[in-house]
């Protein structure tokens, strides 16, 4: 924070000091041979600098509009009719539910279960192993499931020994009570970043208001108490994270891919453009639930690749048309036949 006080427009300018150096490097080489996707990711990171930073630098603007237009000029020029209809590629015989639909049943029956099985083991508290597997499960993915359950685990072993640190100091209420504020504060500044952490201050927080409400409670019971519900939580979590509907996202993602290629093969005009957005941004979510699985389906790196090759030439190409730039689109849209249509 000190640097923003004496350099507020710092990231901007930055940003748009690197940019001239990719754009020079496009005009002396050229582009024609290699995709321009590095000089457009720095000409795009000044843009967006320069648009969102809170303190904007009016002299960084008529800079950047300059930069865009000499990225503009270097790309190769194309004849905008090309030499023969574009065919879209076959539309996908089969329709897949969204990708939502699979992870809200994957949450819904691991915190079903998780708190069955606390109310069966005859747990104090069966909604604590519900929202522990919650916790985990709203990773998404395999990955993000298994990173979350080890996070909820050692920081819920990190809270205990707080927990237990409080309880032998017998702090008086007051004090307790201010403890326990500057740990929500804590915990919000922590969840975003550092999951582990803000566990690690969740737990004392909750143990601490528990004991506070009845304080004839032995604070090892306390303790013991969480640890088996959250356990059991996590277990669940896991097990639900991993077998249920592992595959969603690679399954799904060649139908995503041929329906944002159709899409873009399409006419443009105001429908089109809508369409192709929507099938780009349905494309991601599969896309980054495929990339998480753990045991992903048969081809899903090719499909992958592909993807990420759609997803940039894909909004290359709504971006040229939403400025109605007919040359910079018409290249595009050729480069996307040509690499990634029918036969390529």
């Amino acid at each position: 924070m000190a640097a923003w006080s004496w350099d507020p427009a710092g990231p901007e300018r930055r940003a748009v000091a690197v940019a001239p150096a990719a754009v020079a490097g496009a005009e002396r080489e050229g582009l024609r041979a290699a995709r321009p996707d590095a000089v457009a990711r720095a000409v795009r990171v000044a843009h967006v600098a320069v648009a969102g930073g809170s303190r904007r630098r009016p002299s960084l603007r008529p800079r950047l509009d300059e930069l865009e237009a000499r990225f503009l000029r270097a790309l190769p020029s194309v004849d905008p009719s090309p030499a023969g209809p574009v065919a879209p590629p076959d539309p996908p015989a089969r329709r897949y539910a969204p990708v939502w639909v699979p992870t809200a049943a994957r949450i819904g029956l691991g915190a079903g279960a998780a708190g069955a099985l606390a109310a069966v083991l005859r747990l104090h508290s069966p909604y604590w192993a519900s929202a522990t597997a919650v916790a985990v499960l709203l990773g998404t993915d395999a990955r993000h499931t298994r990173a979350r359950a080890l996070h909820r685990v050692t920081g819920t072993l990190l809270g205990t020994v707080v927990t237990a640190v409080l309880f032998w100091l017998d702090l008086p209420v007051g004090v307790t009570v201010a403890v326990v504020g500057v740990m929500l504060v804590g915990i919000e500044l922590l969840i975003a970043s550092l999951y582990v952490l803000a566990v690690a201050l969740i737990t004392p927080v909750a143990l601490s208001l528990v004991h506070l409400g009845a304080p004839g409670t032995p604070g090892a019971v306390l303790i013991g108490i969480r640890l088996g519900e959250t356990l059991v939580g996590i277990a669940v979590g896991l097990v639900a994270g991993l077998l249920l509907f592992p595959r969603t996202g690679s399954r799904r993602l060649p139908a995503a891919v041929d329906r944002a290629l159709t899409a873009a093969a399409a006419p443009p005009n105001g429908p089109a453009d809508r369409a192709l957005r929507d099938a780009l941004v349905a494309q991601h979510e599969v896309a980054t639930a495929a990339r998480a699985e753990l045991f992903a389906a048969p081809g899903a790196d090719a499909q992958l690749r592909r993807s990420r090759q759609v997803a940039d030439l894909g909004w290359a190409l709504l971006g040229a048309r939403a400025r109605k730039e007919d040359a910079p689109a018409a290249w595009v849209a050729a480069r996307i036949h040509r690499d990634l249509g029918p036969g390529a």
